[in-house]
């Protein structure tokens, strides 16, 4: 069963996507019928599973956060997963390097692909009234990288005890250039060269933009559309 994490309603139309733990070890679980969407009273019916199975749901619902059913043994006749509402976050626009982004523009935000259960996050924000307002901000994602359409940059943090405190200023873009040699001086072709970490002030966002990219002939590795700040390069 499906429902509202603060009315207690049933969800219909949820999507749950029944996994395997074996040991900590998440993999498909091998069913003989897809998992149908719940119904009016947020029910649904898992079928073909074996009583050796240990059970993780993912639910998905519109409107919602992703929500969890976790290590459910088959043996138990019926779950409850409740969901929270996605609410809109706002930043309100301040003066930095560059100029906010004009009213009515949309910015890109982004995140790492391991932001929310390994799950890559698109996430839109418009310029409204002198604020960034992203309407579909899901829970446990708290740093936000914004790309305006000119290509200026923001570091966004989410704080959902103060949801008025957000601000955000817009930086010019930066590249960065790693050269990479041998023992000898002769350029290094081929290596991988991934920014792993990112530093902005005294605030570590580790994974947040990692990135790779490979030394061309004459062993350079170029990043471009960076955030200011300071980078760990890992090979």
């Amino acid at each position: 069963t499906v429902l509202d994490a603060e009315s207690s309603a049933p969800i219909p139309g949820a999507r749950i996507h029944a996994l395997q733990n074996e040991r900590n070890v998440i993999s498909d679980l091998s069913l003989p019928d897809p998992v149908p969407p719940t119904d009016r009273d947020g029910r649904t019916l898992i079928r073909g599973l074996l009583s050796r199975d240990v059970v993780e749901l993912r639910v998905h619902a519109d409107g919602y956060e992703q929500g969890y059913g976790q290590d459910l043994e088959v043996s138990a006749t019926a779950a409850e997963v409740r969901l929270a509402r996605i609410k809109s976050v706002r930043w309100r626009l301040k003066d930095g390097e560059a100029p906010p982004p004009r009213e009515g523009s949309e910015c890109r935000l982004q995140t790492d692909a391991w932001g929310l259960a390994g799950r890559a996050i698109d996430v839109r924000a418009r310029v409204e009234g002198g604020f960034l307002v992203a309407d579909r901000v899901p829970a446990g994602i708290y740093r936000f990288l914004a790309v305006a359409e000119d290509g200026s940059l923001a570091v966004l943090s989410v704080d959902r005890r103060e949801p008025e405190a957000h601000e955000a200023a817009f930086m010019r873009p930066r590249a960065l250039t790693v050269a990479l040699k041998k023992p000898d001086g002769a350029p290094w072709q081929g290596l991988d060269v991934v920014l792993s970490r990112f530093s902005l002030g005294d605030t570590e966002l580790p994974m947040l933009w990692s990135r790779c990219r490979r030394t061309d002939e004459d062993g350079l590795a170029c990043f471009r559309g960076l955030p200011p700040g300071r980078f760990e390069v890992d090979l």
